[in-house]
């Protein structure tokens, strides 16, 4: 096995444990339940399912019944612009195989060094093609009943609103709608939360 290739299992099996206990949403779990811990399994090129299938029996064997996978859209969309999600669906009839959950985080098309993924779309254009990436990929695997739940942004409000064109368009209409300041208030010194006012609105916004 090479050193890139143990690294990549480690960090699929290891590195990437994430205690999930406080994601418990009410749906899955009732106040009464101790926490539950799982793992971020990587799914990537080159895995064989033989080895997707050894990670989530690992996970069985310790009891960890929930994992997150990042559903990466460069992983399953073909240059010719269709769709090949048997990568994935591997990982998926493992966890069925292994009675683990997933939460499957949507994870659009971005550059590799960009670990903390998608936020905001760029244009009208770039949000019509993440459109299309939800669409199929929500259609594909809602087949599967290791599928728990979707994570529709990975770390959603981290960092600040991007300096993109629809970003600017957004901010401009969000400025129209906020309410003057009262003359009668305006005085005082007061910190200005604008941006971070803005940016839970257009998080919001983009999901929505």
């Amino acid at each position: 096995m090479t050193p890139a290739r143990h690294y990549c299992i480690m960090r699929s099996l290891l590195l990437s444990v994430a205690i999930l206990s406080a994601h418990v949403s009410p749906a899955f779990a009732e106040a009464s339940e101790p926490p539950f811990v799982g793992a971020q399994v990587f799914i990537e090129p080159g895995q064989t399912p033989e080895q997707i299938d050894g990670w989530f029996a690992q996970l069985a064997k310790h009891d960890m019944r929930v994992c997150r996978i990042r559903m990466f859209e460069n992983y399953m969309r073909k240059p010719d612009g269709g769709w090949d999600f048997t990568l994935f669906d591997h990982a998926f009839r493992a966890a069925e195989k292994h009675q683990i959950r997933i939460f499957a985080t949507l994870f659009p098309a971005t550059p590799f060094d960009d670990v903390g993924g998608f936020k905001f779309p760029r244009t009208e254009a770039h949000q019509a093609e993440v459109a299309e990436y939800i669409k199929n990929v929500v259609n594909h695997f809602k087949q599967f009943s290791s599928l728990h739940g979707w994570v529709l942004v990975n770390e959603p409000g981290s960092g600040k609103a991007p300096d993109e064109p629809l970003t600017r368009e957004h901010f401009k209409q969000w400025q129209a709608r906020q309410t003057p300041p009262d003359p009668r208030t305006d005085v005082y010194q007061t910190l200005d939360f604008a941006a971070e006012r803005f940016l839970v609105d257009h998080t919001a916004g983009s999901l929505h």
